[in-house]
């Protein structure tokens, strides 16, 4: 998920907006309440030393955001396998569907895919609508 969002409308804040980007993840991962954020890191964790499940990346100029938030839902959905967390020695990627054993197989993608839009609608106070066919463009509420 790479949102294009102007932060004024929003919060000019990075720190915020790597945060809620976390919170967001720990939204769409619910069967996971166990998920983490690990103090000192950037991104969300399974328990216990499992691997990172998330990672956020932000770029931003002019406080327009680029870049974004990657969960890891399945190993099948990740061609050649989950990718080792930059900057974390010895850390692996992790995904749901290893450590919890939910969210396999591509129909669950979907449900992924639907949870991640509401999990973004509520943690961003804002609105998705569909654009061209499911990349979806953002407005306040």
């Amino acid at each position: 998920m790479y949102p294009l969002l102007s932060l004024p409308s929003f919060r000019p804040d990075l720190h915020w907006y790597q945060r809620a980007l976390e919170e967001l993840a720990l939204r769409v991962l619910p069967q996971c309440p166990r998920a983490v954020r690990l103090p000192g890191l950037t991104g969300v964790f399974a328990p216990g030393g499992g691997g990172k499940l998330a990672a956020v990346g932000v770029s931003c100029r002019r406080w327009v955001t680029s870049h974004g938030l990657s969960i890891n839902v399945s190993e099948e959905a990740t061609p050649g396998g989950l990718a080792a967390p930059c900057g974390i020695e010895g850390a692996v990627g992790a995904s749901a569907e290893e450590v919890w054993g939910v969210w396999g197989g591509g129909e669950d993608m979907g449900v992924a895919k639907g949870r991640a839009r509401e999990a973004f609608e509520e943690v961003f106070c804002c609105e998705t609508v569909d654009y061209r066919g499911g990349g979806g463009a953002f407005g306040n509420r």
